[in-house]
């Protein structure tokens, strides 16, 4: 019968290393996940300030005229 208990003993200390480890991957991956969202948020904010940028510039270009510089 102790053969049994220590067997139990031993799975039971497995199965918790396990979970240990598991708890800590899942802290690192919920850390990880969360630097990336603000990592998108702020590319993403970027992008709108260069897609406003760009939108400027085009709108100025196309109100430049069209003709020859004065030296020709």
């Amino acid at each position: 019968m102790e053969d049994t208990s220590d067997q139990l003993d031993e799975r039971l200390d497995r199965v918790e290393i396990k979970l240990a480890y598991l708890e800590d991957f899942l802290d690192r991956l919920q850390l990880a996940v969360l630097e990336q969202g603000r990592q998108m948020d702020k590319l993403n904010q970027e992008h709108r300030v260069l897609k406003d940028k760009i939108l400027f510039l085009t709108k100025e270009l196309e109100e430049i005229p069209n003709r020859k510089p004065p030296h020709y």
